[in-house]
């Protein structure tokens, strides 16, 4: 669960959309931390996290950014996300819109950077699990 320094709980939807905020704005290095705010989040999170960063609507802003002439470190940390997304959790019928767009972005041109064993792990668990270490 998400909080904020007053302790109270902050549903994931108001969280993405407060980092949606981050990532489609104009200043670059506000969008940067924005897209490696989200990676955490998908990272350390879990499923409510994932079903609304992975939602259809989150991913064709990420999309439209990409596509619309933003700097290439950018572009480059959009199309990194959406490659670990869909290795991760694009076989789960939940989050079908990742693979979709994976599969779209392709046909269009991006070309996907090879993926870590980190980039993998989308929640905690999964990586404690992995290395040997507890949470």
């Amino acid at each position: 669960m998400l909080k904020r320094k007053d302790k109270d709980t902050v549903r994931p939807k108001d969280a993405v959309t407060l980092i949606k905020k981050k990532i489609l704005d104009k200043n670059n290095a506000v969008s940067l931390h924005g897209l490696s705010v989200v990676e955490a989040c998908m990272k350390n999170c879990g499923s409510a996290v994932h079903r609304e960063v992975l939602d259809r609507n989150f991913l064709d802003d990420l999309h439209d950014l990409a596509k619309a002439g933003c700097p290439t470190q950018i572009k480059d940390k959009i199309v990194e996300l959406i490659g670990a997304w869909e290795a991760a959790l694009g076989s789960e019928s939940d989050f079908k819109a990742v693979r979709e767009l994976h599969a779209i972005m392709r046909v269009e041109g991006f070309s996907f950077p090879a993926l870590k064993d980190t980039d993998l792990y989308m929640d905690a668990e999964a990586a404690h699990r992995h290395t040997g270490h507890s949470a």
